[in-house]
């Protein structure tokens, strides 16, 4: 993508700025669109870091299906999170009484990007073979990233399959 655009001005020693601008904008995985509270422009603001798509995301599956996607984490200005406690999840249960994921329907991995600090958390969840919803956290390995606590979590529908 490539835009110009030209400014006249009252400065006789500048009269005409012309600026450049080109970009590459690769489209949004399929995995990405699969959560359902996910801010593509922002992302979310956790601590001193920024959280693309967000910081807990929420998705559906179905009975037995799988999905995996990843959250890229980087520096960012410091702000106040907002708290995924207080957000209602399935049945109008908030989202912090929800039960825990069943064992081994959640692998968590880490990279990093040295290049330019960025982090990336990749989530592999389901697959489930009951319907219901559920919670985890998503924690980040020691020595990894310090987001000052638990502050990533994971909000999950399943629906039943068919």
């Amino acid at each position: 993508m490539a835009a110009r655009s030209e400014l006249t001005t009252n400065d006789p020693e500048m009269p005409l700025i012309k600026l450049a601008v080109t970009a590459e904008v690769k489209p949004v995985p399929a995995s990405v669109r699969r959560i359902e509270n996910a801010d593509l422009t922002n992302g979310e603001s956790v601590a001193m870091f920024k959280v693309w798509p967000t910081a807990h995301p929420r998705i559906t599956l179905h009975e037995g299906e799988t999905l995996a996607f990843s959250l890229r984490i980087w520096p960012g200005a410091a702000t106040s999170s907002q708290s995924a406690s207080s957000e209602q999840g399935a049945g109008g249960l908030p989202v912090r009484d929800l039960p825990g994921l069943p064992s081994g329907a959640l692998s968590v991995g880490f990279r990093r990007d040295n290049a330019n600090q960025t982090c990336w958390l990749d989530v592999k969840v389901g697959p489930m073979d009951a319907p219901g919803s559920f919670r985890s956290l998503l924690v980040l390995p020691p020595g990894s990233v310090d987001l000052g606590g638990p502050l990533l979590d994971l909000t999950v529908v399943v629906k039943p399959a068919g």
